[in-house]
């Protein structure tokens, strides 16, 4: 991905800076919903379902670019991880009802933990689950942001 500026330019090089850039740059859609939370004083009728997908979207992508040994992969996804995390963190400490988002923080995390073990204990013969996992989860992410427009009436 950044070997653009040290071997030179060849289009793959500069797809992959771009895709690098645009992925990343997605990354930063949870602020306006951080910024409405911060207005609000409260996350009531937010759903943090985003943000959770999103760190354990990053996290099924890491342990794949581990595996895959793709250091574009693994670095987007540490972006995705990092910046996804820090939103889940807000969102908690915005929350008045703490409990429900704790279990699904601690949820998330024994997901997480279960899949960095598989890649541990079962090296190689994880990674075509892992993938079939990782696009699933690409699927829950586009669809966790619809959470938030669930209406319920009587």
């Amino acid at each position: 991905m950044f070997e653009v500026f040290t071997q030179g330019f060849s289009f793959l090089n500069l797809l992959s800076l771009a895709a690098f850039f645009t992925t990343v740059g997605l990354f930063f859609c949870g602020i306006p919903i951080c910024r409405q939370i911060w207005k609000r004083k409260d996350t009531k009728e937010i759903s943090g379902a985003p943000f959770l997908m999103g760190v354990l979207g990053g996290c099924c992508w890491m342990t794949y670019g581990y595996l895959k040994k793709d250091q574009t992969v693994l670095v987007v996804t540490a972006c995705q991880v990092i910046l996804y995390s820090s939103y889940t963190v807000f969102y908690w400490i915005m929350s008045r009802n703490k409990l429900w988002i704790t279990l699904k923080v601690a949820a998330v995390l024994t997901l997480c933990t279960t899949l960095i073990l598989s890649v541990k204990f079962f090296g190689m013969k994880v990674f075509h689950p892992l993938g079939i996992i990782c696009m699933t989860l690409n699927i829950a992410d586009f669809a966790a942001p619809l959470a938030g427009l669930v209406s319920f009436e009587t």
